[in-house]
């Protein structure tokens, strides 16, 4: 009765999507995100510095904007500190 209430309820469009490890899609996309901003700027900071990367470069390498790196990351030095974590 559960389910069927549940089915009744909750349109499919509405449910949520779970990724092949179980992860919700969300969540999943968010991890992918963070992931690929690291990687590039572990590139960047290695081959312009800290001082030499900006959080626009980051961004455009990452294929979003700043603002959007934003939401995933404080700033420059949370990413810094995010890549270093990583080893």
């Amino acid at each position: 009765m559960g389910y069927q209430m549940l089915e009744a309820t909750i349109a499919p469009q509405q449910m949520p999507l779970l990724a092949p490890s179980g992860v919700m899609e969300g969540e999943h996309d968010r991890l992918v995100m963070r992931r690929t901003i690291l990687s590039v700027a572990k590139r960047r900071f290695a081959r312009f510095s800290y001082d030499g990367t900006s959080l626009s470069a980051i961004a455009r390498g990452s294929g979003i904007n700043t603002g959007e790196l934003l939401h995933h990351f404080d700033g420059k030095l949370a990413i810094l500190l995010a890549v270093l974590e990583e080893g």
